[in-house]
């Protein structure tokens, strides 16, 4: 319970102007005062207990793995087959049939969604595997945002779900995949622009040869001078040129985990041909990953 003298000390410390008024006041009556005072503090009380718990909600959820960025996410690699169909595209709204066999268990779901009509059929859709009885599926809608499905065992069956909103880790990769598609069709295999660098006008050549599976060459002119790098690339992965915004340079490398690896920058400087390596493939394996080059 509280007292009239635990009342006076709370009301100093958390509205000292009240506090003043009030105590002018006391002295004529005392029922009426402890009356007001309750009536100020209590709910004053509340507020405060309310804002002190605050931070720990948003504590939770800094802390939920489920909100939580990952740059250095990986999927795994598929642990079964999931495949999307879509019905006519002439349509306002297609039919978005999604096939799932994972773990020994098939399941199909039928989805009405306006889908992007801009882009390939090929790029409107990826697949993230997060484990390996789970697969997260965007897909690009009309409004060039992605909508995620979900196939993953759950209580042990395969259950094929919309979801409204993706793990954050999930999303981002997706998001990275649907911008390297448009990385990769401005990539080109064999490159060539006429340059003028210093006092030469010369054709900037740049092309690739396999050696082996996962061994390349890339060449490059400039006029009379030619040089050729030997590199490991995985085989699975495509490298590429891809033009910079300044016409003397450009880059080349591979997309990889939904984004363009710079593996060498090109660059003319007055004439001059430079290469200078900037990553490297530490192996040729599904799970080889670039590393930067020291700088000399």
């Amino acid at each position: 319970m509280i007292t009239h003298q635990v009342a006076n000390s709370i009301l100093f410390v958390i509205w000292p102007g009240i506090y003043r008024k009030y105590i002018l006041f006391s002295s004529s009556s005392y029922r009426v005062n402890m009356r007001t005072n309750l009536g100020l503090i209590l709910p004053l009380l509340f507020i405060l207990a309310a804002c002190g718990q605050q931070p720990a909600k948003v504590a939770a959820t800094e802390t939920n793995p489920y909100f939580q960025r990952d740059s250095n996410f990986l999927p795994v690699a598929a642990g079964g087959n999931v495949q999307i169909t879509l019905g006519a595209m002439d349509q306002d709204q297609q039919l978005l049939t999604i096939k799932a066999d994972i773990n020994h268990q098939q399941n199909e779901k039928v989805f009405n969604l306006p889908v992007a009509k801009t882009i390939d059929t090929a790029e409107l859709y990826k697949f993230v595997w997060d484990t390996a009885t789970s697969c997260y599926i965007a897909v690009m809608k009309k409004n060039m945002e992605p909508r995620y499905y979900h196939a993953s065992i759950q209580d042990g069956y395969l259950k094929i779900l919309q979801v409204g909103t993706a793990p954050v880790r999930i999303s981002d990769y997706a998001e990275r995949l649907f911008a390297a598609d448009s990385i990769g069709r401005k990539m080109v295999k064999s490159f060539r622009r006429r340059v003028k660098s210093g006092q030469l006008m010369e054709d900037l050549v740049v092309e690739t040869k396999s050696l082996q599976p996962d061994s390349i060459v890339m060449n490059v002119t400039y006029g009379a001078v030619s040089k050729s790098e030997t590199m490991a690339v995985p085989h699975f992965l495509n490298a590429g040129v891809l033009p910079t915004d300044q016409p003397d340079e450009v880059d080349y490398g591979v997309l990889q985990d939904g984004r363009f690896v710079v593996l060498y920058n090109i660059k003319l400087n007055a004439g001059e041909l430079r290469l200078k390596q900037i990553n490297k493939f530490s192996g040729v394996s599904a799970t080889s990953r670039t590393e930067p080059v020291q700088s000399k």
